[in-house]
């Protein structure tokens, strides 16, 4: 099933009626999708999956308040982005400003995580210069352990997009590697 927009508002129409179909419906269509979201972001998998439970249980809890009129997925994507940032904001100390971009304000007795993104630094960079779309594919491919099958039904896209992206950003993470240098 590839949720539309229309679609996705009379979910959550059922789900402000307190019918648990509906519910059910958009957890089948977009717990993969979340779950990845919540991963890349957090890199830890207990977190994710708490994230995820959390994303479906405010859905349920704030189904009322959903608005039609945006793409659900980015809504939903936002939604999840932001439960993860405040997570981190909260078990991490992390300060991160308000223009959306990361940026790592790490208090003294937090050098355990200021070292660990010191050591990536490299790889996140490189996949900070990818293009978005192959970027995603490589997230939910390493990050999530997906396959290429639950990519495509995730991002709702053909399979063979989604092998072309990945073989695509695989590629030039390994020339970046390759050359020495950042893509």
């Amino acid at each position: 099933m590839d949720m539309t927009d229309k679609e996705f508002a009379r979910q959550m129409k059922l789900i402000s009626r307190s019918d648990k179909s509906g519910l059910k419906n958009i957890y089948t269509e977009y717990a993969p999708l979340i779950y990845s979201i919540a991963f890349s972001t957090l890199k830890n998998k207990e977190q994710s999956e708490d994230i995820t439970s959390d994303f479906f249980l405010r859905l349920w809890n704030k189904a009322d308040t959903y608005k039609q009129g945006f793409s659900h997925k980015a809504w939903m994507t936002r939604i999840v982005r932001n439960m993860c940032l405040d997570l981190l904001r909260r078990d991490s100390r992390v300060d991160f400003s308000l223009d959306s971009q990361e940026s790592f304000d790490v208090a003294d007795e937090s050098k355990g995580i200021e070292d660990a993104y010191a050591e990536n630094v490299g790889f996140e960079e490189a996949l900070s210069l990818l293009p978005e779309a192959e970027r995603q594919v490589i997230n939910l491919r390493f990050m999530s352990d997906m396959t290429i099958v639950e990519i495509a039904t995730a991002l709702s896209l053909p399979q063979g997009t989604v092998a072309w992206r990945l073989r695509n950003a695989l590629q030039r993470l390994k020339n970046s590697v390759k050359e020495g240098e950042l893509l």
